[in-house]
């Protein structure tokens, strides 16, 4: 305060103080001007304290500034007291208007914070200066600026309190006419609503309805222009239906080219927002949607601001009412209210006038209801009715498709059906397209013009929200805009490549969920599509919902007539299967096959393989699976005749841990089993290891280690499609020709196990026979030496082969002679059973191959020796040609002996009595690069015509059989040939050394 102000007061100036002030409070409660609230603040200030500058701004919330009103100054100049005062971030204004607490300053002309006023406090001399806020509910209305010429001037406590006061009344007068202001100013839309409701109650046709409603909500907001567009769902198109009269050419001319119409292509978002409902405000930077869409809605109407409310009846779109400004403008709330008001108005309006034409389309409706009715009940023949309703219903609906999907049910294939329309008819068992996936949608029926091609693909499945929603929906599901809905994605490929633009999609309830387990996985679909985009009202969705019901009675008819067809289909196959089984050849090649081919021809396969492999899981030498039978039907699957393949493969492997048929597509082929699929046309496959019996089998030996013996491998392009139907009866054929394949190995196995022991048993009996011969013989000589003193074992025929040197009986031998004659025999009786040693060491259960070099003239000397008894019996000669001491054949010592002597014996037992065998040995050399062959031949006839070789049904002997498979064994071979008068000739191959 300045120097002349007396610290003390007298009660008496307190009470005047008080009395002053009160009179300055209740004037500002009663007065309602602003200015005369600032001047009665100011003469009281002026009046009460001695400041030399005295100043009040208030604070302009939009603009985030101080005008001040006036105030006191030394020199009386206030013309700066009235200027306007930008506030800046840091300066001492904005603090106390930001805080709104007040703020004392010992020195206003050396604050560098105090902007302007640091200037004007210079120039009247001020120093203290006090700031105080005018605030009221914690909003700030202005600043008072007190000023002393004192440094650090500040007020005291009383003073403090009645300026808070004064201040607090100010504020609060303030605040109250702002209220009063907001109030008097805010538009009220419930009047001339009450107004244009009154107006359209007395008006009959419609559009004298709008216009009185264009008219009244250009008379309260104001703006541009009032118009009412309306929505055409064929074109998808809002059109210009009412709008305000312009009295300005230039306004009439901008008004009529913004009239033009819109299209939901131009404005979608647009539209979408206002099918949802949402009001629309646009204005001074302010939008709800995209810029781009912005941008092009306010060019199209000519406008910067817009405020547009949808008209909706029986919740669809059908128009919308807008008005348009010139300039940027913020909408305030009552307008927003208004125009939803009024556009609500305006629906309940068009809500009446659509009675008329909705009475018509429900009749129309109920005749194309009741007509499909009447054809379901009159055709016996369930595709001809259902054409005839899709006739009816794309009439009805102007629309160009008519599809009817659905998923093929567990273990049956895909069925398809056609209209009239449609020129190419999809057999079932087409292989392209009646073999589907089970998850995938197939075609029923399908319609369309001519002009149009039909879907020739499967659909994919309906998942996660777009099935929920067509199977939550209580009416069809719309898609306008395809380009534009994001649903049903999975089908936009296959159907937009048919130029379908917009869609309808209603479940069919083809029976009660009751009667059904699938019938919540199985789908069934009614499906209309249309080339252009179309908005699909609610009538239309309900009409297909209806229609749908009653064609899934033709659908069932045809559901039921397909899944005889391929159950019957099934039957055959497996019918055929189960005669390819029982009468497949009984070796284990012809039988694999016979298989193969079989499984190439039904499944229409161009490469079908069977992989096998041999051991156990502990024989770790069977490491790659081998080619049994392969049928390759098409060169461009061809694979290498020597295909052999790891056990370790990953398509084996997998295979081999999944019960059943595998199926592998395009990229989820392994990388490695690529390798040996070699084929660039293999694109599919279907994939099956062989089961085995598992019975007696510990579980560790049914682990994935153990090969399972086979692998069925069929394989085609990547578009084909395996037959769904026929795919359980391939898995149990399959299983079915693995147990009999094994059944047939182990009885081919016991069959080689059977005639090796019988090789085993002939071999050991012809082995005991010679040695019984050779060892009767040397003891019988030998019994001769010691003078019958072993005249007691029995030596059977082997006594007329006594050796001319031991004297006879009667005459008793020299005794060295004797001892030397014993020596002999008993070394040749050690020698005969040293060669017999390996027999029993080596071959108790099992033959052993000993090949040698063995002289042809040596053997042939020995095989008669033990015959001869045989041949003196019946005085059968024998002649011997062509066999030299230097010819050599190559084969097991013992067995060719057991052999030849065999053959001599039988040769001599069919012959007759006084007859001659002839033996003939010849050296053949074949023509191409093989080992060189020596031919025996053996025959009581004078004649060596091999040109007659017995037939098929010629009975041999077991023995010959036996002696056959020893010389086959060996690399040679043995032939019979039939010669005149019933007598054979036997041909003997052996590899020449």
């Amino acid at each position: 305060m300045d120097q002349h102000h007396t610290p003390d007061q007298s009660p008496a100036d307190y009470e005047n103080q008080l009395v002053a002030l009160g009179r300055v409070l209740q004037t500002m409660r009663e007065e309602e001007n602003v200015d005369v609230l600032i001047e009665t603040t100011l003469n009281y200030l002026a009046s009460e304290f001695d400041y030399r500058l005295i100043w009040i701004g208030l604070y302009d919330r939009l603009d985030h500034r101080l005008f001040g009103k006036g105030g006191v100054t030394p020199t009386g100049d206030t013309k700066f007291l009235k200027s306007k005062f930008t506030l800046s971030p840091g300066d001492l204004l904005e603090q106390v208007v930001i805080q709104q607490r007040s703020l004392g300053v010992p020195n206003l002309s050396e604050e560098v914070r105090a902007g302007e006023w640091r200037r004007a406090a210079q120039q009247f001399g001020i120093q203290g200066a006090f700031f105080y806020p005018l605030r009221c509910k914690d909003r700030c209305f202005g600043v008072v600026l007190l000023g002393s010429s004192l440094w650090g001037a500040t007020p005291r406590p009383g003073e403090k309190a009645q300026m808070s006061m004064l201040f607090g009344g100010l504020a609060a007068a303030l605040y109250q006419i702002e209220l009063d202001w907001q109030h008097s100013s805010t538009k009220r839309p419930d009047q001339p609503l009450f107004q244009v409701l009154d107006q359209m109650a007395r008006m009959p046709a419609m559009d004298q309805r709008l216009e009185a409603v264009v008219a009244m909500t250009q008379q309260f907001i104001g703006p541009t222009r009032t118009s009412v567009y309306w929505y055409s769902p064929e074109r998808r198109y809002f059109w210009h239906r009412v709008g305000n009269r312009q009295t300005s050419r230039g306004l009439a001319s901008s008004a009529a080219s913004a009239a033009a119409g819109l299209t939901v292509q131009e404005v979608s978002e647009f539209y979408l927002a206002l099918n949802e409902n949402r009001l629309i405000a646009i204005g001074a930077g302010r939008s709800p949607l995209k810029a781009e869409v912005t941008g092009r809605l306010l060019s199209r109407l000519r406008a910067r601001s817009l405020l547009a409310a949808p008209i909706r009846v029986k919740q669809e779109l059908v128009g919308f009412l807008a008005v348009e400004g010139n300039e940027a403008r913020i909408w305030e709330e009552a307008e927003k209210n208004y125009i939803r008001a009024a556009a609500q108005l305006i629906s309940l309006g068009a809500g009446s006038e659509e009675i008329e034409g909705t009475l018509e389309r429900t009749q129309q409706d109920a005749q194309l209801v009741a007509e499909c009715a009447r054809i379901l009940a009159d055709n016996t023949n369930a595709e001809k009715a259902l054409d005839e309703c899709a006739q009816l219903l794309l009439k009805r609906l102007g629309v160009e498709r008519f599809l009817v999907l659905q998923q093929p049910r567990s273990g049956q294939g895909s069925w398809f059906g056609n209209g009239e329309q449609d020129s190419l008819p999809i057999p079932p068992g087409s292989t392209e397209h009646s073999k589907q996936k089970a998850e995938n949608y197939s075609v029923v029926y399908q319609r369309q013009p001519l002009n149009r091609r039909p879907l020739t693909t499967s659909l994919s499945a309906v998942t996660g929200a777009d099935r929920q929603l067509i199977e939550e929906s209580p009416e069809a599901v719309a898609i306008e805009d395809w380009e534009q809905d994001s649903r049903l994605g999975r089908w936009r490929e296959s159907l937009a490549g048919l130029g379908v633009r917009s869609l309808l999609v209603c479940r069919m309830s083809s029976r009660d969920a009751s009667d059904d387990p699938d019938s919540e996985e199985n789908l069934p679909l009614v499906v209309i599509g249309h080339n252009t985009p179309r908005t699909w009202n609610q009538t239309e969705r309900q009409l297909l919902g209806i229609v749908s019901q009653q064609l899934s009675l033709a659908v069932r008819t045809l559901e039921m007539r397909t899944s005889t067809q391929l159950s019957e289909s099934a039957q055959s196959f497996f019918q055929a299967g189960l005669k390819i089984l029982l009468s497949a050849p009984p070796d284990p090649a012809g039988f694999d096959r016979a298989w193969v081919e079989f499984l190439s021809e039904m499944l229409q396969s161009p490469l079908a393989l069977l992989l096998t492999w041999g051991g156990t899981r502990k024989d770790s030498r069977i490491e790659n699976a081998k080619v049994a039978a392969a049928v390759m039907a098409n060169s461009r699957f061809a694979l290498p005749p020597d295909l052999s393949v790891p056990l370790n493969d990953a398509l084996i492997q997998e295979a081999l841990t999944t019960e059943g048929l595998l199926e592998k597509r395009g990229t989820q082929i392994p990388g490695r089993s690529r390798q040996w699929l070699s084929s660039a046309s293999i694109g599919c496959l279907l994939v099956m290891a062989l089961p085995q019996d598992e019975g007696g089998r510990t579980k560790e030996e049914t682990t994935p280690l153990h090969p399972s013996g086979g692998l069925v491998v069929l394989a085609d392009s990547p578009q084909r499609q395996w037959p769904e139907h026929l795919l359980p009866v391939v898995e149990t054929l399959i299983g079915q020709f693995a147990r009999i394949r094994q059944y047939t190995l182990e009885n081919a196995a016991l069959y080689g196990q059977v005639r090796n022991l019988e090789q085993l048993n002939w071999y050991k009996h012809r082995c005991m026979a010679s040695l019984h011969s050779s060892a009767a013989d040397r003891l019988n000589r030998l019994n001769q030496l010691v003078g019958g003193g072993l005249s007691d074992i029995r030596l059977g025929e082997q006594t007329n082969r006594a050796d001319s040197s031991v004297p006879s009986k009667g005459h008793p031998p020299d005794k060295s002679l004797a001892r030397m004659h014993s020596s002999q025999l008993i070394r040749e009786l050690g020698n005969i059973l040293g060669e017999f040693a390996p027999l029993v060491e080596e071959e108790q259960w099992q033959l052993k191959r000993r090949l040698t070099k063995v002289p042809l003239v040596n053997l042939l000397k020995r095989s008669l020796w033990f015959v001869q008894p045989l041949y003196h019996q019946r005085q059968i000669q024998v002649s011997i040609g062509g066999v030299g001491s230097n010819l050599h054949v190559y084969s097991d010592l013992l067995k060719l002996e057991c052999v030849l002597s065999e053959l001599l014996a039988i040769a001599a037992r069919k012959a007759t009595a006084n007859s001659r065998i002839h033996l003939k040995a010849e050296v053949k050399i074949p023509q191409e690069d093989s080992a060189s062959l020596v031919e025996l031949l053996m025959t009581d006839s004078e004649s060596f015509d091999l040109t007659t070789p017995v037939g098929a049904g010629f009975h041999l002997e077991p023995t010959l059989k036996i002696c056959q498979r020893f010389v086959r064994s060996f690399g040679g071979d043995l032939q019979f040939y039939q010669m005149e008068g019933h007598r054979y000739l036997t041909r003997l191959l052996l590899p020449m050394v």
